[in-house]
């Protein structure tokens, strides 16, 4: 019997037959023509993001519509191949923006995301912020919270929480524990050593990671250890790595928020190149000498938002110019840091006493004057008028008027000393100053280095080795340091003019 095989097809419709198609579906192909994102966004949430578990970029191009930059790419990658990625950067890289995007991936696809920072107010104001910019962008689940409660709840097992405890509280970012957890650590080089400690107890399998980003302030403490270990992948950023120097293209808004030329010619100008402050901001590297810095570029830096409060005391400091190519400096200051810079330049040593002879007037505050050289004669003058106020003349190079542990080497070893001390307390701000004061002002602070002498006295670098070093003359850093003598010598008053 002959066995004989029977092609079988499937009946295809004709030209006029319809294709009926459930609601649903008609409904997503309907979409999907008017918006594909969204519908990509909607099967990604119902497959729980599963295809991009392992693809951070793709979660940011494909579902948040955004568009890193090569070495922002570099670093979400590190994230899935590193269990500790380290990026030392320098200003305006975009760094928050992509550690924002690579939290918001990490939640979405079924993580624990832990955040902290130097401040409550960087972490809620700016990280929290891009986190909940990139929720909305790509319509992720669950709702991150806003205020003083930083949280993002999407399942048991998927959630964020942004936490800046007291930086001697070791148990602040305990009992927080889950298989899959990233820490971020924002301005990484502000955050103590102890909640650096409790970040490794978070970090206990392999799935789990640490991203510690930000500037390179100073050449210590557990940021810059990380940076040195061979145990952390370290990626760095200058200035010249990005887009707007490599002419990488990226969309235009990016382009403006990222750094550019002309604040690099702005701080040139400011005359910063050269100082730790460009190391850390603009060459995205921890600066060699800051370890000897009399003033460290990371108080300053705070300093610089610290709120100012006013007290019932007055004060300024004088440095006047002993050089032509020197100025005289006048710094007033109330409460708890300068209110106002006045820089004279080739002006008489008469020209000069009229200046603080105005102040004394006006202010009636206490005024510390440099009295070495030529500022002996603008001391006498405004002696001799017998002016408001209080005057209080310093020589530099005589013996500390305060030095009960006998440990500095002369006057200006113990002018500045006490600025170092006032900003590592975090006693000054620098928020009411102009921003050109500012940055000439934090050049000078952290260009002066300290040694100690033979019999172990601490020694402030002179203005003559600065000039042998190119650094020019720190007229505005020294009349800030008389102004902060002034206020420890001065007398509370209650209001202008009125004497306690």
């Amino acid at each position: 019997m002959e066995v004989r095989s029977i092609p079988v097809t499937s009946p295809q419709p004709s030209p006029t037959t319809s294709v009926k198609l459930s609601p649903q579906l008609s409904a997503l192909t309907s979409e999907a023509k008017k918006n594909p994102r969204a519908v990509l966004r909607a099967l990604a949430r119902a497959d729980a993001y599963r295809d991009y578990r392992g693809d951070p970029v793709g979660f940011i191009t494909d579902l948040l519509d955004e568009q890193p930059w090569t070495i922002q790419k570099e670093i979400a990658r590190s994230v899935v191949d590193n269990r500790y990625t380290a990026v030392p950067s320098c200003f305006g890289s975009g760094k928050d923006w992509i550690a924002s995007r690579i939290g918001a991936w990490w939640v979405a696809t079924g993580g624990i995301l832990v955040a902290t920072s130097n401040s409550f107010t960087q972490l809620r104001e700016i990280y929290w912020r891009e986190l909940r910019t990139a929720h909305r962008k790509g319509d992720l689940p669950g709702q991150p919270s806003g205020g003083t409660d930083l949280r993002w709840e999407v399942s048991e097992d998927a959630w964020a929480i942004g936490r800046k405890p007291e930086d001697n509280d070791s148990e602040g970012l305990q009992g927080i524990h889950g298989a899959r957890v990233l820490v971020v650590i924002d301005e990484a080089n502000g955050v103590s050593s102890t909640l650096w400690e409790a970040v490794r107890g978070l970090v206990v399998n392999e799935d789990s990671r640490v991203l510690a980003i930000g500037n390179p302030l100073e050449p210590t403490g557990p940021f810059y250890e990380a940076c040195r270990s061979a145990t952390w992948h370290v990626i760095h950023i200058s200035v010249f790595d990005t887009p707007n120097f490599t002419g990488e293209p990226v969309p235009a808004k990016a382009q403006l928020e990222l750094v550019g030329q002309r604040w690099l010619e702005d701080a040139k100008q400011d005359g910063l190149e050269g100082t730790p402050w460009w190391t850390a901001k603009v060459d995205g590297r921890f600066p060699d000498s800051q370890s000897n810095s009399v003033v460290s570029l990371a108080s300053v830096e705070r300093a610089r938002s610290l709120p100012q409060h006013t007290d019932a005391v007055e004060y300024a400091g004088l440095d006047i110019a002993r050089f032509g190519t020197d100025d005289s400096v006048l710094v007033e200051c109330a409460g708890n840091g300068p209110e106002r810079v006045t820089i004279l330049h080739g002006n008489s040593t008469m020209e000069v006493a009229g200046l603080a002879a105005r102040y004394l007037l006006d202010r009636r505050g206490t005024l510390a004057l440099d009295d070495a050289g030529v500022g002996g004669g603008v001391t006498d003058r405004l002696k001799e008028q017998r002016l408001p106020g209080t005057l209080w003349p310093v020589n530099a190079g005589e013996a500390p008027d305060n030095d009960p542990e006998d440990r500095l080497l002369n006057m200006r070893s113990q002018l500045w000393w006490a600025a170092r001390v006032a900003f590592e307390q975090d006693q000054v701000s620098l928020s009411r100053l102009g921003e050109k004061e500012y940055r000439r002002l934090l050049s000078e602070l952290t260009a002066p280095t300290y040694k100690f002498t033979s019999n172990g006295k601490v020694q402030i670098e002179s203005k003559d080795d600065l000039a042998k070093r190119g650094v020019a003359s720190p007229d505005l850093a020294d009349a800030f340091c008389l102004a902060l003598y002034a206020r420890s010598r001065a007398r509370r008053r209650v209001t202008f003019g009125a004497a306690a």
